[in-house]
């Protein structure tokens, strides 16, 4: 085998790489992406069905309380405030839209490497 050989083998090796390492990555940031937006339409039903249902049922003793309580009053366990449930919406939108954005991104490029290497017309 002489140099331009195995340049050449090198060089179409790691396109191949780069092709396969580009697919990996643009499956797993759709899929974190929908993961992302299941988790965002499940986190806005449950505020939704907070403000419809105003009480729940403690984790540990079971006694009905309500959403806005910070600790159980039979039992003192303890629930925290309620403020980060507000944060986790939009943070939850934000995650969704960057990883399904850069994943409609890399699908994309991928599209284009298959097109330039001809596996796809």
């Amino acid at each position: 085998m002489n140099t331009s050989n195995i340049n050449e083998w090198k060089d179409s090796f790691l396109d191949w790489f780069a092709l396969i390492m580009a697919i990996g990555f643009t499956f797993l940031l759709l899929i974190s992406g929908v993961y992302a937006l299941v988790g965002f339409i499940r986190l806005i039903l449950g505020g939704l069905k907070r403000q419809k249902h105003k009480m729940f049922n403690c984790s540990s003793c079971g006694s009905r309380i309500s959403y806005e309580a910070k600790h159980c009053p039979k039992c003192g366990h303890h629930y925290g405030e309620s403020y980060p449930a507000m944060i986790a919406i939009p943070i939850s939108f934000l995650v969704t839209c960057i990883c399904l954005g850069f994943g409609v991104y890399f699908l994309i490029f991928v599209l284009e490497m298959l097109l330039d290497f001809g596996i796809i017309k």
